[in-house]
C-alpha cells in the first residue's frame, strides 16, 4: 500500500504489514500507515500478491480499508460488532479512567488501553485485560490513569462478535462547579440485582460545619414505606434514606437469601467529637428513626442475592408477613442511576455531590452545562412508563436518536410533538422527551449524528479543479507496449 500526492508524488511512507487472524483459520495481511497529511487530493494505491494459505480453500479474497480511529465520548455504553480485521479501535478523552468490556457469551477477547501517540497509533502496550472462554460472567475492566490528551482503546476479537463497551470517569463524589447544570449518575453493567442508587448534593456556606443538602435523591420511606429491593450482595453496600412520617418512628429490616447485617445511622460528612456509631444488627432488628436524613449500610455474612424491605416495624409481625404480602409489589422498579435535570450552583458557595457505594459496581458523575450539547452522546437510564426530559441544544442539521445497547430505538418527542424513533433536527434549542414501553429499567444513549456523518449521506462532491487535476495513466497492455525516455528524468 502507497500514499500519492495528487496522484503523481510518491510519498517516502512505508506501511507497517502484520498478520491478523480475525477468523480461525482464515489469515490477514495488514498494511498499517500512520503519517501527517497536508490538505490536498491524494491516491491510495494497494498492491495485490499471492494470496494466504487458508486451513479451508475459498474464492472469497477479501480486502478490507479503513481509514482514521473514531472518537467516543469521555461517558458512555454502546454494543458494536468487531470488524472485518479484529481489531477496533477507539479514541476517547483521557480523563476518562474506567473501561469495561462485556460479551453475549463467553468467548476470547482483549480490552487494551494506552495513552494515544500520533506517531505510533498502533501501540501494543499498556493495562489490558482479557475475557476467556471460561470468564463467569463474560466482562472484563481496566482501570486507566487520567491525562490531558487521548487513550487508545483496542478491542481485539474475532471478525462478527457482537461486545459492549462501557467507559466513563470513575468517580463517588465530585465537587460541582458554578453554572447551571445536568448531573446524572452512570454505573458499569446492568440495572438487575442492584441497589438503588442514591445520592446527595450538598451546599458548604461558608467555614467547614455550615453544609447542608441542596437537593437528594434517596428512599423517602414516607413516599415508599414498603420498599423492597434485590440485590447481588457482593460486599458492603449503603442506602441513603429519609425519615419524614409523623405516624411511623420505627422500622424493620426484613431480608432473605443470604445472611447479612445491618445498621442505620445519621448522614453525616463530619460526625461531632466523640460520635459513636451504632452497632452492626442481624435481620427483622427495629429502629427508631427521627426525622431525617440516614445511611443504611448492608455487610454480607456470605455473597449473594438478598431480597431486602423497610416497612413500618407495626405493619408486618416478622419478614416472612413482609414477603408474602402484596405491599411489596408496590414498590417501583429500581432506580439504576440519579438525575438532576437543572442545578444552579452559585460562584459564592462551593458544592458536591456524592453516590451511594454498590459492592462490585463502578460509578460515575456526568456533569453537562444546560441546555445539553449532544456532540457527545448523554448515557440515561430509564424506567418503564417513566417519561425522560432534556433541554438539548443543537448546532447543526442532523438526526437525534435514543438509542439502546442493542441497538433499537426508543421514542422521542420534541417539545412536545409527534413521537417517534427518529427526530429530523435544524440548529437551535429544544426539549426531548423519551419513553418506552419495555418491560426492565433500560440503558440508552440519547444521541445527535449530524447530517454530514449519516451513513446513508454522499460525500461532499470534488470541485472541478481538483478531478482535472487526477493524472489520466495509459493503459498498459501486452500489445500495447509504452516506451520512456529516462534521459528526460536525468
Amino acid at each position: 500500500m502507497r500514499i500519492w500526492h495528487e496522484g503523481t508524488w510518491l510519498l517516502d511512507v512505508a506501511p507497517q504489514i502484520v498478520h491478523l487472524s480475525p477468523k480461525e483459520g482464515q489469515p490477514l495481511i495488514s498494511c498499517r500507515i500512520a503519517t501527517q497529511l497536508n490538505p490536498g487530493l491524494y491516491l491510495i494505491t494497494a498492491y495485490g500478491g499471492p494470496s494466504i494459505p487458508w486451513s479451508e480453500e475459498s474464492k472469497i479474497h477479501p480486502f478490507y480499508l479503513r481509514f482514521g480511529i473514531p472518537k467516543l465520548a469521555s461517558a458512555g455504553r454502546k454494543r458494536f460488532v468487531m470488524s472485518p480485521f479484529g481489531i477496533d479501535r477507539y479514541l476517547v478523552p483521557g480523563t476518562t479512567n474506567y473501561y469495561r468490556l462485556e460479551l453475549p457469551e463467553a468467548q476470547t477477547a482483549n480490552l487494551l488501553i494506552t495513552n494515544y501517540s500520533k506517531n505510533n497509533p498502533f501501540s501494543a502496550s499498556g493495562n489490558w485485560s482479557q475475557i476467556t472462554k471460561k470468564s463467569i460472567p463474560p466482562v472484563t475492566e481496566v482501570n486507566a490513569s487520567s491525562h490531558n490528551g487521548f487513550d487508545l482503546v483496542q478491542i481485539k476479537a474475532n471478525q462478527g462478535q457482537s461486545y459492549v463497551l462501557q467507559q466513563f470517569i470513575r468517580q463517588n463524589s465530585t465537587y460541582l462547579p458554578p453554572g447551571n447544570f445536568w448531573i446524572s449518575s452512570v454505573h458499569s453493567g446492568h440495572a438487575i440485582d442492584s441497589v438503588d442508587t442514591t445520592a446527595f448534593i450538598v451546599e458548604n456556606t461558608s467555614e467547614r460545619g455550615h453544609i447542608r443538602p441542596l437537593d437528594a435523591r434517596v428512599i423517602d420511606l414516607e413516599q415508599k414505606p414498603y420498599w423492597h429491593c434485590n440485590i447481588n450482595l457482593l460486599g458492603d453496600l449503603t442506602i441513603f434514606l429519609r425519615a419524614s412520617s409523623s405516624t411511623h418512628r420505627k422500622y424493620r429490616i426484613v431480608a432473605k437469601g443470604v445472611e447479612a447485617n445491618f445498621k442505620i445511622e445519621p448522614y453525616m460528612l463530619y460526625p461531632p467529637h466523640g460520635y459513636q456509631t451504632p452497632n452492626f444488627k442481624t435481620n427483622e432488628s427495629i429502629w427508631d428513626l427521627d426525622p431525617g436524613y440516614y445511611v443504611l449500610t448492608v455487610s454480607p455474612i456470605q455473597k449473594g442475592i438478598i431480597e431486602l424491605g423497610l416497612p413500618p416495624a407495626s405493619a408486618f409481625k416478622n419478614a416472612a408477613e413482609f414477603f408474602k404480602s402484596k405491599e411489596k409489589r408496590k414498590s417501583a422498579w429500581v432506580n439504576a442511576t440519579v438525575t438532576f435535570p437543572q442545578v444552579s450552583l452559585s460562584p459564592n458557595h462551593s458544592y458536591y455531590i456524592y453516590l451511594n457505594q454498590k459492592p462490585e459496581q463502578a460509578a460515575g458523575i456526568i456533569i453537562r452545562p444546560l441546555p445539553v450539547d449532544l456532540t457527545d452522546a448523554l448515557p440515561l437510564a430509564q424506567k418503564p412508563n417513566e417519561q425522560m426530559q432534556v433541554p438539548i441544544v443543537i448546532k447543526e442539521k442532523g438526526v437525534l436518536s435514543a438509542t439502546t445497547e442493542n441497538g433499537s430505538l426508543l421514542e422521542t418527542s420534541i417539545d412536545g410533538k409527534t413521537w417517534d424513533k427518529q427526530q429530523q433536527l435544524s440548529p437551535g434549542q429544544y426539549t426531548v422527551s423519551i419513553r418506552h414501553q419495555l418491560a426492565e429499567t433500560t440503558i440508552y444513549s440519547l444521541e445527535f449524528i449530524p447530517l454530514q456523518n449519516l451513513s446513508k449521506s454522499p460525500l461532499p462532491p470534488l470541485p472541478d479543479s481538483s478531478l482535472k487535476a487526477i493524472p489520466k495513466y495509459p493503459l498498459l497492455t501486452t500489445s500495447k507496449p509504452i516506451f520512456f525516455d529516462l534521459k528526460r528524468y536525468e
